[in-house]
This record gives structure tokens, C-alpha cells and sequence, in this order.
């Protein structure tokens, strides 16, 4: 992906995240990072699926 490829796909994650926190959808917000693999100063960290009843709204 290119550049502007990148910056889309991006700005698409983030606006997705917000309408699912703007519905309410908790158990939702997950699932686009679901495949996603972190990089911070501690170095590489695959993502942990959480279980299903962890964000369920009571």
C-alpha cells in the first residue's frame, strides 16, 4: 500500500472505532484491531483477543 493508501486505511480504522464507541458497541470496538500487531518501546506484541464476555455492557 502506498502513502495515501496508508493514510486512508487509517483515518477509516479511526472513524469506524468512533461510530462503534458512539453506539455503544463495546464488545464491537475489538474487533477491527483483531489482527493487529503492536510495536511500542518494549518492542513487538501480537494482539491479545480478548474473551467474549470481557466487554459485555451491563
Amino acid at each position: 500500500m502506498d502513502a495515501a493508501g496508508d493514510t486512508s486505511a487509517v483515518t477509516n480504522l479511526l472513524a469506524r472505532y468512533a461510530e462503534l464507541v458512539d453506539d455503544g458497541d463495546f464488545a464491537g470496538v475489538g474487533v477491527p484491531f483483531s489482527d493487529a500487531v503492536f510495536i511500542g518501546s518494549g518492542g513487538l506484541s501480537a494482539a491479545v483477543k480478548p474473551s467474549r464476555g470481557c466487554c459485555a455492557t451491563r
